[in-house]
């Protein structure tokens, strides 16, 4: 078999030892346990956790094993583990150094859950094979195993494909759609075990009449071929169905994913909605869903989710600051009061000690590996509000390098450090996700920490004049409004401080010219002080006062005619400008700003 499927008979040939175990289960646990303890990349298995392993009755399933090396990690990691299998299992067959077409699990789900019916979806699945015809026990055993909470329907499809290549086809989205295309066979539904009988029986056949004659690899193989690398697909699951593919494709809408990004920062000018954005994209990620999914529902339900979220531990909040640091964040020293005898309270018997405590970060990623109801790691959210008003070399110290995904634990390239306090050697687990907020306007992209720019992905969020549109004042278009400010600031200024939308979001549910007035006077006309430094020419500018007729109708009104305050004194002062309150509660001052 040429090189490309190089690795169906290994496969193959590990589910057939993998059968010999299904009496055997407590010795395969030990000794999958005893190889991992000698392999970080299957650190994430947290053998360690004794609590977690004692729910699944300290027994591992075949998928579960066969997916430490079909996850999203390098195909010389991969080969690393599949070669420590073939030594443990005795595997008389080259570890594969290929894996074109095989879809993969995502790092952060690269487990199945439900031991005994996976085991049962495994016999089921090999004896059928063997016998050439898929059971009704087969699809029972499906059924139990696709719905157990955190499995699915492309996770099972996938597992099955993984023991018997050559007998099984996936379900993962590049599968289903080539299938679709070649064939005219839709998976829409497939929902069990007899509909996924069906989908095969009919697929085969038509494979059959083809006059390609290709097998399912090679169908697989194809699935993926009109994929760039970059566009490998991870499966994982939702805590809705336990199932959800997420495909990397130029086709597909970023939005329309689930979160993959380790490290986001979500950047732009103030009022654009970062902080709101925020909440979003944590409840995202926690619950496995596109942020597209989260946007759609009602901003009350999702608020309520991530205050919930925030409660269970799944979600931390922080804002930096100048005074914040490496011992706020990760770990330091505090002093604390003790007595110097056991028994006394007087004031004179007290002394002050010090002792270590843990950062709110070093807290949060010691918590993150904690399953939830036994099964499960969640992902986490830490969010740091106004993440470019700390000093990050400082805050993070020799964790800005961990917090690369490829060096959290678990991945490819996973990485620990001795922290200089507890000598604890500690990482960040790949299940934390960190996501900063910046205002451009405060400090520019370019201008920030380097080793913070480049270990973040940047998401500029822009002034969205669409979420004002149909919202009048008198006849004062206010998203017009809001894109002609903006389009004169970015002329005069720059664009990174433009006005955001959200300063005139208000108007949505009170659009009376006194509410107008209040935001002009009191929020807009007081930013571009202090963009403009007080070069009020260049506020009168943006405000659409120097095509104004005369002062009536002028916010901002230029001073000339000076008696002048100072005495006899040789003050060189010729104008000045003072801001004209009754210009606001006027419609026709706004008239040149839409």
């Amino acid at each position: 078999m040429e090189r490309t499927y190089q690795w169906v008979s290994f496969y193959e040939a590990l589910a057939d030892k993998l059968f010999e175990y299904e009496d055997k289960r407590d010795e395969l646990f030990e000794q999958i346990k005893n190889t991992a303890s000698e392999q970080p990349l299957m650190e994430y298995l947290h053998f360690e956790n004794k609590e977690w392993w004692d729910a699944k009755n300290n027994h591992i399933d075949p998928f579960s094993i066969f997916a430490a090396f079909n996850r999203g990690i390098t195909e010389n990691n991969r080969t690393k583990i599949a070669t420590l299998f073939a030594s443990l299992f005795k595997i008389g067959i080259p570890s594969p150094t290929t894996f074109l077409g095989i879809p993969v699990l995502n790092n952060m789900r690269s487990f199945y859950s439900g031991d005994d019916d996976l085991w049962e979806l495994f016999v089921q699945a090999i004896t059928s094979e063997k016998n050439n015809k898929l059971s009704d026990s087969f699809s029972a055993s499906f059924n139990n195993a696709v719905n157990t909470y955190g499995n699915g329907l492309s996770s099972i499809t996938i597992g099955l494909y993984w023991i018997r290549p050559n007998f099984f086809m996936p379900l993962d989205d590049n599968s289903k759609k080539c299938v679709s295309r070649d064939y005219g066979l839709s998976a829409a539904s497939v929902q069990g075990g007899a509909e996924y009988v069906e989908y095969l029986d009919a697929l085969k056949t038509k494979m059959k009449d083809d006059e390609k004659g290709i097998s399912l690899p090679e169908l697989s193989y194809r699935a993926w071929a009109d994929k760039a690398p970059a566009t490998q697909s991870f499966v994982g699951s939702n805590t809705s169905t336990g199932e959800g593919a997420t495909t990397f494709d130029g086709g597909t809408s970023r939005s329309a994913m689930p979160i993959l990004q380790k490290n986001i920062i979500l950047c732009g000018t103030p009022g654009t909605g970062k902080t709101y954005s925020t909440i979003q994209y944590a409840v995202a990620i926690v619950e496995e869903k596109s942020l597209a999914e989260i946007k759609t529902e009602d901003y009350g339900a999702v608020f309520s989710r991530y205050l919930q979220h925030k409660e269970d531990g799944l979600v931390a909040f922080t804002t930096f600051h100048q005074s914040f640091g490496y011992e706020e964040f990760i770990e330091g020293i505090r002093p604390v009061i003790v007595s110097e005898e056991e028994g006394e309270d007087s004031d004179t018997s007290r002394e002050i000690k010090y002792r270590i405590h843990d950062g709110v970060f070093k807290d949060f990623c010691d918590r993150a590996v904690t399953p939830i109801g036994g099964e499960k790691v969640p992902n986490r959210v830490f969010i740091i509000d106004e993440i470019n008003r700390g000093n990050i070399s400082k805050i993070f110290g020799e964790l800005i390098t961990l917090i690369e995904p490829s060096k959290r634990i678990g991945a490819a390239e996973q990485s620990r450090t001795l922290l200089p306090y507890s000598g604890q050697n500690f990482g960040v687990p790949d299940n934390v996700y960190i996501i900063g907020t910046m205002n451009t306007a405060d400090r520019s992209i370019a201008l920030i920490d380097t080793a913070l720019r480049r270990r973040f992905d940047f998401i500029e969020m822009l002034p969205d004049s669409s979420t004002l549109a149909g919202i009048t004042v008198g006849n004062i278009d206010i998203a017009t409004m809001l894109d002609t400010m903006n389009k004169r600031i970015t002329i005069l200024l720059d664009r990174e401080h433009t006005i955001g939308h959200s300063y005139l979001l208000p108007l949505a549910t009170d659009n009376s010219l006194a509410k107008l007035a209040e935001i002009f006077k009191n929020r807009i006309v007081p930013l571009l002080q202090e963009y403009f430094y007080d070069d009020y020419e260049k506020i009168r500018f943006v405000l659409g006062d120097n095509q104004k007729p005369d002062d009536n109708s002028r916010f901002i009104i230029k001073i000339t005619d000076l008696v002048s305050p100072f005495g006899d004194a040789d003050v060189d002062v010729s104008e000045y400008y003072e801001t004209n309150e009754k210009a606001f509660g006027k419609v026709e001052a706004y008239a040149f700003l839409s």
